[in-house]
């Protein structure tokens, strides 16, 4: 539902939360003009994943549809 099984690749954002992804908000070297990437997401977005597995493995299939 909301997992994809690719690596992605994370993009540095001065943005929080939800305008993170804000393509506004994405940083870029000014010298090669490319994304600046970082390894590991925030450790918001951590929590926010772990809390979404944990309601998908507990929520009955019907109630998933709902959500």
């Amino acid at each position: 539902m909301l997992y994809w099984e690719q690596a992605a690749q994370l993009v540095a954002a001065k943005g929080i939360g939800i305008s993170q992804h804000n393509a506004l908000l994405w940083q870029v070297d000014p010298e090669n003009r490319e994304f600046i990437y970082v390894d590991q997401p925030t450790e918001m977005s951590q929590r926010l994943k772990e809390t979404f597995q944990d309601l998908l493995e507990t929520l009955p299939n019907q109630e998933l549809k709902q959500v």
